[in-house]
């Protein structure tokens, strides 16, 4: 197992999307398809339950029907991890809308029935509920790890109709499960009583954990899981799963989180971060596992003993849980509890920390390069070589400037002003929301005084017809930064930054203003009337809702020293987290004035420069996105697509002085020259020296 760390991965996804909808997707390919989810799947899994290679076959070919594409393109990803000596990661990834029996299903009893392969319990396809939460995952930690293990066994749990839980005999037995690992984890034990307060306490010391490893009960009651804690006497105490997942509000250490509690993986509704192991991914735990079912004590001690010593090996949680599983199956064949365990997590790679071993590798060394000079001896034929090399570099080298123009759909962006302009003329909305404001001026025909009048946010809605809020900014000052992201549909979000400028919103008609410090009040406006927003630290920002996207509602010809068409993105590393740029270039065009060149940008492209100059001719948001129009200088502008080279949209130094043909025939030319006259030059003396060496 001391090189399992060293498995290379093929990451693959099954997206169900809805029940009739379903995508599987890995680097090899992309493959949509109709799975057979419907209520006659439902009863018959229903009656299969306590067959679980049964009911794993019959899942597997109602999400992977014989002949359809989606079973084909896992077929395919299968063999390409084969032939590559990889690993198949494999995430699961439900879309919460999907009926609350969908949720519920034993998924970790996926079995192919070609293959004979249960994919969460095979080495080979690390398995795990994927949960999409737009939060940074923290970085993979290279030291070594701090797990605490909690024990909760109240004193009442009898008087309770519940089984009794020694504590002794468990920590017994996890210590003997754990000891093995001293050198790669150090354990630590949660002192009784093991109340959610202590709890708190215990994971925000010190450095903190990055695993923590319950063992007790778990409930569910009306739908709603909870975990049975201990309060203060030692009694039980039922924490649900909200306040649960408010334990671990700003743990940005903690990495795993195992429940060895009965109902702790079981969804309590069809959302996929309700039941506890769900709730803890949303409050932004990278991973947590939990039981689907009540697992003997047994089995519990072998599968914590199992997953954690894999942890340890490899640092990956998916891969551990895997091996978990299996050494569970190989212990009772015949049982379910290896399909007990439930792995949610939002790691792309799987990956908790690195191991020791792997930390400690060194770099590839690189490939070197030597230039065998000594037979260059004569300088005289290298001077038609430069002179010819000189050319044609000049007819590569982008120039340092040139005059472009931009007419691009996007889905945000940044600008910062290079001259005073009034950037927005009037928006016409529906709704409008601001919270971090230095203060807020309340019209004095509104009938709410909250404090000493300084508001700090609100909530404005239009509500009847005729009714209108128009939002408006001063003229900024030079150095002002303004951004606008789309948020779906008619919904967008716009901010200064560094300016100390009010904007002013006027309403008229039947308008609800909702300050965040007083309650909503609906009031009819005879007369336009307005709201004064004063920008906290030179910063403000709102979230609005258009009535209607009118050309006019940005200035145009407005003067830009630098443009941002990126958005940033955490993405998990085996080393850190790091901040990834993503473009947000929907689609559009590039037009370079030198060459006459139209470039078209896809989706997902980006566009790149290293400085910009000009004016904005163009600014329009829509129910797809923003029209941005640019026309001005830019340096450095360069087309990146997905897994390709960036391609540099800028014209060459010859371009600004010849275009054309001519310039294209010069090339080709000083490309012939220069490589004859090298060639020359390098194999000249070695074929003298040979010829004369042969000479009496």
């Amino acid at each position: 197992m001391a090189a399992a760390s060293q498995w290379a991965y093929l990451d693959s996804e099954l997206a169900l999307s809805s029940l009739e909808s379903a995508r599987f997707s890995w680097p090899g390919g992309d493959y949509r398809g109709r799975p057979s989810l419907g209520p006659d799947l439902e009863e018959r899994l229903k009656e299969l339950e306590s067959q679980h290679e049964a009911y794993g076959r019959e899942l597997y070919e109602a999400v992977f029907p014989r002949q359809s594409e989606l079973r084909e393109g896992l077929r395919e990803a299968i063999l390409a991890a084969e032939r590559e000596k990889s690993r198949l990661r494999f995430r699961l990834r439900l879309a919460p809308d999907l009926p609350d029996w969908v949720h519920a299903l034993f998924w970790e009893l996926l079995t192919d029935p070609d293959r004979h392969l249960a994919l969460s319990r095979s080495p080979v396809t690390p398995f795990s509920r994927y949960l999409d939460v737009r939060q940074a995952q923290g970085a993979a930690a290279s030291e070594r790890p701090r797990l605490l293990c909690v024990v909760s066994a109240p004193s009442d749990l009898a008087r309770k109709g519940m089984a009794e839980i020694r504590r002794d005999e468990v920590l017994s037995c996890l210590q003997a499960s754990l000891g093995a690992l001293a050198d790669a984890v150090e354990v630590a034990v949660l002192e009784p009583p093991a109340t959610l307060g202590r709890l708190r306490e215990r994971l925000t010391e010190g450095r903190g954990f990055q695993l923590l490893h319950f063992f007790g009960h778990g409930q569910t009651r009306s739908g709603v899981s909870a975990l049975v804690l201990e309060d203060d006497e030692g009694r039980m105490h039922r924490v649900e799963e909200k306040l649960l997942a408010e334990v671990f509000l700003g743990d940005r250490e903690l990495r795993l989180v195992t429940l060895v509690a009965c109902h702790g993986g079981a969804p309590s509704s069809g959302d996929p971060f309700s039941g506890l192991a769900g709730r803890l991914v949303q409050r932004g735990l990278p991973a947590v596992i939990a039981m689907r079912r009540a697992v003997r004590v047994d089995s519990a001690h072998l599968f914590t003993q199992h997953l954690y010593r894999h942890i340890a090996q490899t640092g990956r949680v998916d891969a551990a849980v895997n091996e978990a599983r299996q050494q569970l199956y190989l212990a009772e064949p015949g049982g379910i509890d290896w399909s007990s365990p439930v792995l949610y997590s939002r790691l792309a790679d799987g990956r908790l920390w690195l191991p020791q071993t792997e930390a400690e590798e060194s770099e590839e060394r690189r490939p070197r390069l030597r230039l065998s000079l000594h037979r260059l001896r004569r300088p005289l034929p290298w001077i038609p070589a430069v002179l010819a090399i000189a050319l044609l570099v000049l007819g590569f080298w982008p120039a340092g400037e040139a005059e472009v123009r931009l007419d691009l759909q996007v889905s945000q962006l940044f600008f910062r002003l290079a001259k005073s302009a009034t950037v927005v003329e009037r928006l016409e909305l529906e709704e409008l929301a601001a919270t971090r404001l230095a203060a807020l001026r309340l019209p004095s025909s509104f009938p709410v005084r909250a404090g000493d009048g300084r508001v700090k946010g609100f909530f404005l809605k239009v509500r009847g017809d005729g009714s209108h809020v128009t939002l408006r900014t001063p003229p900024l000052p030079p150095g002002a930064g303004f951004a606008i992201e789309h948020q779906g549909e008619s919904s967008y979000r716009i901010a200064v930054t560094d300016s100390d400028q009010p904007l002013r919103v006027t309403f008229l008609g039947d308008v609800m203003l909702k300050p965040l410090t007083a309650p909503a009040v609906q009031v009819r406006l005879d007369r336009a009337d307005a709201l004064v927003l004063h920008p906290q630290s030179g910063a403000v920002e709102v979230d609005v809702t258009f009535a209607r996207f009118a050309p006019d509602s940005f200035a145009s010809d407005v003067a830009v020293d630098a443009l941002d068409l990126f958005r940033v993105i955490d993405q998990q590393t085996t080393a850190a987290t790091l901040l990834r740029k993503e473009s947000t270039v929907l689609a559009g065009e590039v037009y370079v004035q030198a060459t006459g060149r139209r470039a078209r940008l896809a989706k997902g492209e980006a566009l790149r420069f290293a400085d910009l100059a000009g004016s904005l001719t163009a600014l329009q948001p829509g129910a797809d996105g923003i029209r941005l129009g640019f026309q001005g200088r830019a340096s450095g502008l360069a087309r990146v697509s997905q897994g390709l080279r960036p391609e540099s949209l800028m014209p060459s130094v010859l371009d600004l002085w010849i275009a054309g043909p001519v310039q294209v025939a010069m090339q080709a030319a000083c490309g012939l020259l220069a490589l004859t006259v090298l060639l020359f030059a390098a194999l000249d003396i070695p074929l003298l020296r040979e010829r004369k060496s042969k000479c009496p």
